[in-house]
């Protein structure tokens, strides 16, 4: 009976990723009535089953608005199943109340204990299969709070991993998460060795068999990833995104944009009978107007758009989405080619904030592609094609790369720059970014943090410019109460939407300093000089054998050594600047 449920839970979630909230509300708290007086069911299936409704009850309430009904939805989800991690995420993350999950946690996970110690002094409780259980609910705690440090970047997450990983060593779950903190935490070895463990003691797990080549990839041995890949022989699904990177690594460009194509969008264009999607470049009608749809963020479609020129004489009559804040910049650059603006969701991720863009859609996942005018004014023949399925065509060899400028910023805002920092003209103009507005555990480790700059600052005869979007204030103060440089910030540009302004900067500046963003792919494709740093072996594949990158020609690459020391990333920047 609980698979009955189960499948009716996904029908309602379709339901709602089509954004028939309300009808989807109605349905689950039916669905709750109807679990709790099912008689057929444990009480184990009960708690599941509901608690997962509640859970994304409280999803919906929040894509509404309506913060306190979606924080009482997964409060109830915690009540029925304390051990249930997502809801915690889900108040962290979505309303940053750290402080009441955390609570919520700690009492929970100390009310088990006391439970825990006053059961196993009954003599009769005392069996093995009690004592599994137990162990299996505190194991699930102590994970919990294990990834809440994680997601919050604690120092404390180490110990809790393997404080969790201790309470049953021969469980899966526990040595999996330790696995995995090991990985992101660049402990390779130690990730490459209980991938492993876990591998002899349960040999066709995924989640293992997918660590440990992403391991490898992470530690740039490509060709290690790809052996390993090779032998399996139990047919073990891998995850597209670590083939992606694998096949990239190993230079089959090719098999890597076919990866990189096989995501939660291209799936959902696959399945949409209203649209019709077509992820072959030759397979394209040539009578029939194409519309090439423009995916993932505004670093990678002004990384995509070195193709456009050539896509121009592949295909007759087509348009391209675009970014709206790469629009104008966009048709100065191409100006035979038509631009359509498209707004796009970040990973499908919609709230009240921007329903109100994404609603007539089929299904939530068409908005990492497509908004409602775009999807409204799509005719019936209209041909569509991913940028990600063009690509596989036109760069699916390392000599396709023609690493060439593309963009075109505009001369009057040049000028207007140039007179700003004619004030600074004594020194080497160096516009510098070091994060991203994303964070989070997985994706800081590519970044650095102003505290760790300090001989990047101090380099002589240089004049930083900002050019760090997002929530930067506090660091551009830290660096000047504690090396005594002053960054060079214009508070008037808007560092995240004004990308004709930004565009206009960069061109005006010596070097570019800045990890992967949108920032140095911006000046890449202006042929500005540009310095990408790397405390990863994610961007490795895009590096030739002299350092610089094979999407522009203007950018070289900085990779610390070994990967995961920043202080050795950090003098490396320093002694190029110099």
């Amino acid at each position: 009976m609980e698979e009955y449920y189960k499948t009716q839970i996904e029908i309602i979630k379709t339901q709602s990723e089509k954004l028939f909230n309300s009808e989807s509300l109605t349905s689950y708290f039916y669905l709750i009535k109807t679990v709790i007086v099912d008689e057929r069911l444990s009480l184990g299936e009960k708690r599941n089953l509901s608690s997962k409704c509640f859970l994304l009850i409280g999803d919906i309430y929040r894509l509404l608005g309506k913060s306190k009904k979606a924080n009482c939805s997964y409060i109830a989800a915690l009540t029925i199943r304390p051990d249930y991690y997502t809801p915690y995420y889900n108040l962290i993350t979505y309303k940053k109340l750290f402080q009441c999950s955390y609570t919520w946690l700690n009492t929970n996970l100390f009310l088990y204990h006391t439970v825990s110690t006053a059961l196993s002094t009954l003599e009769y409780e005392k069996t093995n299969k009690y004592i599994r259980l137990t162990n299996k609910h505190i194991q699930r705690f102590k994970i919990c709070k294990a990834r809440i440090h994680l997601e919050l970047n604690s120092n404390k997450a180490s110990s809790e991993f393997y404080n969790a990983y201790i309470v049953d060593p021969e469980t899966k779950k526990g040595l999996l998460w330790l696995a995995y903190f090991n990985l992101w935490s660049q402990n390779f070895e130690q990730a490459i060795e209980k991938y492993n463990t876990l591998l002899e003691k349960f040999p066709n797990d995924s989640d293992s068999f997918n660590g440990l080549l992403r391991t490898y990839c992470e530690v740039g041995d490509y060709n290690k990833a790809y052996d390993v890949f090779l032998k399996d022989e139990s047919n073990i699904n891998v995850n597209s995104l670590v083939l992606r990177n694998m096949y990239f690594g190993i230079g089959n460009f090719k098999k890597g944009w076919m990866y990189a194509a096989d995501n939660k969008t291209s799936k959902t264009l696959k399945n949409s009978k209203e649209l019709n999607y077509n992820n072959e470049l030759e397979k394209l009608n040539p009578q029939q107007e194409t519309l090439v749809l423009a995916i993932w963020g505004p670093g990678d479609e002004i990384r995509w758009s070195t193709v456009y020129n050539e896509v121009n004489s592949k295909i007759r009559n087509f348009k391209i989405t675009c970014e709206p804040r790469l629009l104008s910049l966009f048709q100065r650059s191409f100006p035979n080619i038509k631009f359509v603006p498209c707004y796009r969701s970040v990973r499908g991720s919609i709230s009240s904030e921007n329903i109100n863009k994404y609603c007539n859609l089929p299904t939530k996942f068409l908005s990492t592609a497509l908004d409602n005018n775009t999807y409204n004014e799509i005719k019936k023949e209209t041909q569509l094609i991913t940028n990600l399925d063009i690509l596989k065509n036109l760069r699916s060899n390392i000599s396709d790369f023609s690493n060439s400028a593309t963009l075109k910023a505009n001369p009057d805002l040049i000028e207007h720059w140039k007179k700003r920092l004619s004030l600074y003209s004594n020194k080497k103009l160096v516009g510098i970014s070091w994060k991203s507005s994303l964070r989070s555990f997985t994706r800081d480790i590519h970044y650095l943090d102003v505290t760790q700059m300090e001989p990047i600052f101090k380099t002589e005869d240089v004049l930083f410019i900002n050019l760090q979007y997002g929530s930067y204030e506090n660091d551009i103060e830290y660096v000047k109460n504690n090396y005594s440089i002053d960054i060079i910030n214009f508070p008037e540009l808007d560092l995240m939407n004004d990308f004709e302004n930004v565009a206009a900067l960069l061109s005006c500046l010596d070097i570019i300093v800045s990890p992967c963003n949108f920032i140095i792919e911006l000046a890449g494709a202006l042929e500005v000089q540009g310095l990408m740093f790397s405390n990863t072996s994610d961007v490795n594949w895009r590096i030739d054998a002299a350092g610089n990158d094979i999407w522009h020609s203007t950018i070289s690459h900085v990779t610390a050594t070994p990967l995961g020391n920043k202080e050795s990333l950090v003098l490396k920047i320093r002694n190029t600047l110099q």
